[in-house]
């Protein structure tokens, strides 16, 4: 299960690599960029509002 930055943008979704996954590379953040992350996705959510609740990554 994902864990929920906003209501709208999960951690691994904002988090997905391919290049981590086809390297096997451990890519999971530490707290401070998931502090930041979660900043980047309220300000994801403002924007999505602004575009009629519509926004694709």
């Amino acid at each position: 299960m994902s864990i929920m930055l906003t209501t709208h943008f999960s951690l691994d979704e904002l988090t997905a690599s391919q290049e981590a996954a086809g390297g096997n590379i451990y890519n999971v953040p530490n707290s401070t960029i998931i502090a930041n992350l979660t900043h980047f996705a309220e300000q994801l959510d403002i924007v999505r509002l602004a575009l009629g609740g519509f926004l694709l990554l």
